[in-house]
């Protein structure tokens, strides 16, 4: 498997509308992401993502639990899939194991069709 490093956002945009099968993980850096973007494709406050990745139609956003709503979780994944011109096939979600850096962490994932 090999990891690509995406370091802006609007690179992140691109990714998540790509069409095209990816045979690689391809990993979102947001540090330098306008908020307003990852807002555009996720449905969550730009702010509170912490990590976004790709591979082929599968999807993982890192978000921190306090800055989103329960109606914003519930709502990303059909955002995320219409960002692409898809819809959801498959979505979960659960808060990521505390080990110190992962503290107040979650990740939802997203099949799209």
């Amino acid at each position: 498997m090999k990891f690509v490093l995406v370091p802006t956002i609007a690179a992140a945009a691109a990714l998540l509308a790509a069409c095209t099968p990816a045979t690689e993980v391809d990993l979102v850096t947001v540090t330098d992401v306008p908020a307003e973007t990852l807002n555009a494709a996720t449905g969550m406050p730009g702010t509170a993502i912490v990590a976004a990745s790709r591979m082929e139609n599968e999807y993982s956003v890192i978000y921190r639990v306090a800055d989103v709503t329960p109606e914003q979780v519930a709502a990303a994944p059909a955002k995320i899939c219409a960002f692409t011109d898809k819809s959801v096939f498959a979505a979960g979600g659960e808060a990521l194991p505390d080990s110190g850096l992962t503290e107040g962490l979650a990740e939802i994932a997203v099949t799209c069709d």
